[in-house]
C-alpha cells in the first residue's frame, strides 16, 4: 500500500508539470511560422525538428519553399515568436530578409528558364529593331531633308539587291526594313515606332511574347541624337537605350550593342 501511495503521489506531481510545460512544440512552431505574412500556403512548410536552447529559446529546423533552414524562436509573455533565420555562414538574419532571398532565388531560376526558351525569338526581333533604328530613324538633319533621306534609303535597297557577298538572310532582313513601313516581331505583332512630339527621340517597341505593350516582356529601343563637329561640319551621334527582359543580355544584345553610344536596362518579367 505504501509503495502504491508513493507512485500515486509521484504521478499527481507530474501532471501539472506537463500541463504547464512551456516548451515549443512542432505544432506551435508551424502555427507561428504560418501566421507570418511572409509565408504562403504554396510554400509547403514542414517543421522537421524542435530543439530547446533555454527556457525561452528554441531552434526550429524547418523547410520553407523547398529550402531547409534553422529558425530561432523566443518565448515572450504572449507566446512564441519567430525572430531570426540562420545563414549558411552561421550568422542570423531577420525572417523578411531570409524569405526575400529565397523568393529572389526562385524567381531568378524561373526567369533564367524563361529567357532560355525565348532567346531566339528575342534575338530575331532585336535584329529587326536594330535595322529599323539604322534605316528608318532620321537624325535632325535628315529630318529636315526627308526627300533626300528617302532617296538615300532607296539607293541602299538597290545596293543590297546586288550584294552576292552578303548572306541571304541578312540581305532579306535589310531589304525588308528598307522597303516596307511595317515590320513584325517574332511573335507576329507589329513593331511600333513612336516619334516624340519634338522629334528629339524615337522609340521602337515590340510587345514581346504576351503581345501586350507596356509591360516587362517588351523589347524596346529608344533612339536619340547628340550634335558634334567633325572637320568643320555638323555630325550626329546616334544613341540607343535598350530595354530588355533579364537573362537575355548576351543572347540578344551582343550583336547590336555599342558600348560607346548604347546603354541597356533589364526588366523583370518573372515576379517573386
Amino acid at each position: 500500500m505504501t509503495q502504491f501511495l508513493r507512485c500515486a503521489a509521484a504521478l499527481a506531481l507530474s501532471i501539472p508539470l506537463l500541463a504547464c510545460s512551456r516548451s515549443l512544440t512542432h505544432d506551435q512552431a508551424s502555427v507561428v511560422i504560418m501566421q507570418s505574412s511572409l509565408v504562403r500556403a504554396m510554400d509547403n512548410l514542414s517543421v522537421d525538428a524542435v530543439s530547446p536552447s533555454g527556457a525561452t529559446e528554441a531552434i526550429v529546423r524547418a523547410t520553407i519553399a523547398g529550402e531547409t533552414m534553422n529558425l530561432k524562436f523566443r518565448r515572450f509573455d504572449k507566446g512564441w515568436a519567430w525572430e531570426f533565420v540562420e545563414t549558411k555562414t552561421g550568422g542570423w538574419i531577420t525572417p523578411d530578409v531570409a524569405i526575400g532571398q529565397i523568393r529572389e532565388q526562385h524567381r531568378a531560376s524561373v526567369a533564367a528558364r524563361w529567357a532560355e526558351q525565348q532567346k531566339d525569338a528575342y534575338a530575331a526581333t532585336a535584329n529587326t529593331i536594330s535595322l529599323v533604328a539604322m534605316y528608318r530613324v532620321p537624325n535632325p538633319t535628315e529630318l529636315i531633308n526627308l526627300g533626300s533621306w528617302t532617296k538615300m534609303r532607296g539607293s541602299l535597297a538597290e545596293m543590297f539587291r546586288h550584294r552576292p557577298d552578303m548572306a541571304e538572310e541578312e540581305r532579306t532582313a535589310r531589304l525588308g526594313v528598307l522597303t516596307s513601313d511595317q515590320q513584325v516581331d517574332a511573335w507576329g505583332s507589329d513593331i511600333e515606332t513612336r516619334f516624340a512630339r519634338d522629334s528629339s527621340a524615337v522609340l521602337i517597341v515590340s510587345a514581346g511574347p504576351d503581345k501586350t505593350k507596356g509591360n516587362e516582356d517588351d523589347l524596346a529601343c529608344n533612339n536619340t541624337f547628340t550634335q558634334g563637329f567633325e572637320d568643320g561640319r555638323t555630325v550626329w551621334e546616334h544613341h540607343r537605350g535598350w530595354s530588355v527582359p533579364e537573362g537575355l543580355g548576351s543572347a540578344v544584345m551582343n550583336k547590336f550593342f555599342d558600348s560607346r553610344t548604347d546603354r541597356v536596362e533589364y526588366t523583370k518579367v518573372v515576379k517573386p
